[in-house]
């Protein structure tokens, strides 16, 4: 027998209680839906497990991070400003690294006045100085505190690989230090590698305090690399492509998925130059002193060199 539809009540009869219960709970339940899709997006991982001081903290990022995307109402602008955050953020830490290094400079002795067996003493005793200090710091964190480190880009490439792109806050500290004092002492390195990792480590403490998932986590920790790098050499697009080249090159092959990973790696960029602009000014990387020719008055005008001319016109 084909199905009937029941009979429509009357239309004086009274409603009927369980049909009303159960439009309500329907109507409970799609407001609760909409309310959750408007506060919880697809950017927000789980509180994760650990201490009650841990949870109380990772509880109060993720409400901050959903109030804020709930304000923004639009998940491209939500990245964006993330991605402008942690590339100020990185901006504040290259140019903090940068200050340091420069202090951990004037630190160590430089007897420019003095003989020269002292001057050459300082020329080899300061970097060893250096290299010691920086050498104990090292042996400490790994030997004694069993702490890990963040040993410049190739690590930033492993966490991105292998460990979801967790980098500690206190390694990037530990990183700064030692850069500092080796530098600073006249050690044979660049800041460009701890610029990178404190810029990578920024974005990962940001993008973990904020509860994002892991595809979101790894775009902000290349945010960081981005503007930590751009903000360090004042170069906003060297940082976006040396991101997209060497740290996610080297990590997933290049695959950065769609724009919406790409756009936050030059908002990041940006933001950190301007960053790196408004604590230090306008800066030049690399200094000129002079433009004159380097020939010497002696041999110059009496032998065939590239200088003749120019000392021939005195």
């Amino acid at each position: 027998m084909p199905e009937t539809e029941p009979p429509a009540p009357a239309r004086g009869s009274p409603p009927d209680p369980a049909a009303a219960s159960g439009n309500a709970t329907a109507t409970r339940l799609t407001g609760a839906h909409r309310i959750a899709s408007a506060e919880v997006t697809g950017f927000f991982d789980a509180l994760p497990h650990g201490t009650v001081l841990m949870r109380l903290w990772a509880r109060f990022g993720l409400l901050m991070g959903q109030q804020l995307a709930r304000v923004v109402r639009d998940d491209h602008v939500f990245l964006i400003v993330m991605a402008a955050v942690v590339g100020t953020t990185s901006g504040v830490a290259a140019g903090a690294l940068l200050a340091w290094i420069e202090y951990a400079f004037r630190l160590f002795p430089r007897p420019e006045e003095s003989s020269a067996l002292v001057r050459w003493a300082a020329v080899i005793g300061v970097p060893v100085l250096g290299g010691l200090a920086a050498g104990g710091l090292h042996f400490v964190l790994r030997r004694i505190i069993r702490q890990p480190l963040v040993m410049g880009i190739p690590a930033v490439i492993e966490a991105i690989a292998r460990k979801q792109g967790t980098i500690g806050g206190r390694q990037a500290v530990i990183a700064g230090v030692g850069t500092g004092i080796t530098i600073g002492s006249g050690g044979s390195c660049g800041h460009e590698g701890p610029s990178v990792a404190i810029g990578a480590a920024v974005g990962s403490v940001l993008a973990r305090f904020f509860g994002l998932r892991m595809r979101w986590h790894l775009a902000m920790v290349g945010a960081g690399c981005a503007g930590g790098l751009a903000a360090a050499f004042n170069a906003p697009l060297a940082g976006v492509v040396f991101t997209v080249e060497i740290v996610f090159g080297g990590a997933i092959g290049g695959n950065i998925g769609t724009m919406s990973v790409f756009v936050p790696l030059i908002v990041a960029a940006v933001a950190g130059t301007f960053t790196s602009h408004a604590i230090r000014g306008e800066h030049l990387t690399l200094r000129q002193s002079s433009t004159a020719t380097p020939c010497s008055p002696r041999w110059a005008c009496s032998s065939p060199s590239p200088c003749w001319p120019a000392c021939s016109a005195r």
